[in-house]
């Protein structure tokens, strides 16, 4: 799901994507990319809603050029 509000957000000219990973990503690709990120991160996972956890580890794995 955050995929897809991340896409439809990011589709026009007012947003540019903070993620930009080249290929559909499946949903067990991206919860195995948050979990490696989340034992990276665990210090942010109390202090903020978990989308913007996943929107991190997206962004940190296939950042835009």
């Amino acid at each position: 799901a955050a995929q897809d509000y991340h896409r439809a957000i990011t589709s026009g000219d007012l947003l540019s994507p903070i993620a930009c990973p080249g290929h559909h990503v499946t949903r067990r690709e991206m919860a195995d990319v948050f979990v490696a990120w989340a034992k990276r991160n665990g210090e942010l996972l109390d202090n903020e809603s978990p989308i913007n956890g996943v929107m991190r580890a997206a962004t940190e794995k296939w950042p835009c050029p």
